[in-house]
């Protein structure tokens, strides 16, 4: 996972990765409607290798495919017991999966990784794996949902009409379940780095958090404190294994903390309207203020993420977490020659704001839908449309050019964080988030403060693009209120 700030509802990114016989497979979030244990399997009246059936899924029948024998790749017999449940428009279809192995936010797809299995078995040139990125040192293929839902003879279903599973809207967020001591809990997926499959957790560094950290984990780069999930939220078992595997959050401030969870279940989309609130038995758990019972029949708890970073013990285990690398991503490599250009190999996000600009990716501390209601701005710069509460604070929005002010609903919230204050910026369009190659200064400077051009490869096109200091705007901005 090298960027931790950047995968938040409203603007699904990264893959979801899952072992698929030998191979290892990346779904795009965008697309994965759900994951979930798969009932009793009817067999379909025309037999296809790779159909292995159809199961029910709250009254939708959804056909269930492998995946290598559509793509004519070699595989082996295995149990079916877990299915990727896929959508593209107003269409599903299923996956048998062996295993959930993590819930990766890498975007940038290196085309060498792609598997070209030649699709011989009656289903045309598929090539469904058009690409892959490495996790863990292990190469994960990409597959192209498009090209999979676009071939005439894989088969699919609708999900219109309140029936099989809810496309994520404003009135529905995706939460990752997970169980810790026997008790059922759900984060949304939006403050999720990574799931980790089962490690040792190295407990001879720790200090500083009142007994509650386990010790550390290594993951890319990082060395995670490890927090017992049962023990911090108040339910279930708190006796956890040094062997374990954890949920790693994205915490305030570029930090990161693990929770050590029995096993990671499943990523399912929840309409609003079933959250429900605790018993009030349980309001000492301040963490857990809403639950849901899954179609299992499991109460899930609702972790309340801002209480829970808020948490002053919680705060100061989480910035224990350190790089273990020499060089953050934020450090820009020396400049190699005179012309003032800074070669460097940092993370950026793509977006459009009247045009595409870039923004350090290290400034956003979180990606929201845009508001649907929006308090007027009154006596404020023009640029600021109006304030809505993130949380228990109050955030002005910010639009970054004239011809903002009209059609924002279906456009997203930047928010840059100072400190006790918040900032949101309206993006149109989030396009990617990249690597640049260099950096250098710019003459022209627009009013939202981009001095900088800086060159990132996007699916293979080379882009020089402005980039714009959202931190510097919010606090320009922040002073010229207080000077009024």
């Amino acid at each position: 996972m090298q960027d931790r700030n950047l995968r938040a509802a409203g603007a699904p990114r990264g893959h979801g990765v899952f072992r698929i016989g030998d191979r290892l497979v990346g779904v795009p979030v965008n697309h994965l409607a759900e994951v979930c244990v798969v009932p009793e399997l009817s067999n379909l009246m025309e037999p296809d290798k790779a159909i292995l059936g159809a199961f029910n899924l709250r009254e939708s029948l959804v056909p269930l495919l492998d995946i290598e024998a559509l793509s004519d790749l070699p595989g082996r017999p295995r149990s079916i017991e877990r299915a990727a449940v896929l959508k593209f428009k107003d269409r599903i279809t299923a996956v048998a999966v062996d295993e959930i192995v993590s819930l990766s936010d890498a975007d940038q797809i290196d085309t060498r990784f792609g598997m070209s299995g030649s699709g011989t078995a009656g289903h045309g040139d598929q090539r469904l794996f058009g690409g892959g990125f490495v996790l863990d040192g292990k190469v994960v293929n990409c597959l192209d949902v498009e090209k999979l839902f676009s071939n005439a003879q894989v088969p699919s279903v609708s999900f219109g009409r309140g029936t099989g599973p809810k496309v994520e809207t404003a009135s529905s967020t995706k939460y990752l379940i997970f169980t810790s001591g026997g008790a059922h809990f759900g984060v949304d997926a939006a403050h999720i780095s990574a799931t980790v499959p089962r490690k040792t957790v190295d407990s001879r560094e720790i200090g500083g958090d009142g007994g509650l950290c386990m010790g550390f984990i290594d993951h890319h780069g990082w060395k995670v404190p490890v927090v017992n999930a049962s023990r911090v939220l108040g339910l279930g078992d708190s006796d956890a294994p040094r062997e374990t595997e954890t949920v790693v959050l994205r915490f305030p401030g570029d930090k990161l903390l693990a929770l050590s969870v029995d096993a990671t279940e499943r990523l399912s989309n929840v309409p609003l309207d079933r959250l429900k609130p605790s018993s009030p038995i349980l309001t000492r758990h301040t963490l857990l203020p809403r639950v849901f019972v899954a179609e299992t029949g499991a109460q899930v708890y609702v972790l309340d993420f801002e209480d829970f970073c808020r948490r002053p013990d919680i705060a100061s285990i989480a910035a224990l977490s350190t790089r273990s690398s020499t060089e953050t991503e934020s450090a820009p490599r020396k400049a190699t020659d005179g012309s003032g250009i800074v070669r460097e190999a940092v993370r950026y996000l793509i977006f459009d704001a009247g045009h595409k600009r870039a923004v350090p990716a290290a400034q956003i501390s979180r990606i929201l839908p845009m508001p649907t209601e929006l308090t007027p701005p009154g006596d404020m710069p023009p640029s600021v449309k109006g304030v809505f509460p993130v949380g228990d604070r109050s955030v002005p929005l910010v639009v970054l050019h004239d011809g903002a002010s009209e059609g924002l609903t279906e456009s997203y919230v930047l928010l840059v964080s100072l400190g006790d204050h918040v900032v949101g910026f309206v993006a149109e369009r989030i396009c990617s988030i990249q690597t640049s190659q260099w950096r250098s200064s710019c003459d022209a400077v627009d009013r939202i403060g981009a001095s900088e051009m800086v060159q990132v490869i996007d699916r293979g096109e080379t882009m020089v693009l402005p980039v714009s200091d959202l931190l510097s705007v919010a606090r320009s901005l922040s002073a010229t209120a207080a000077k009024d």
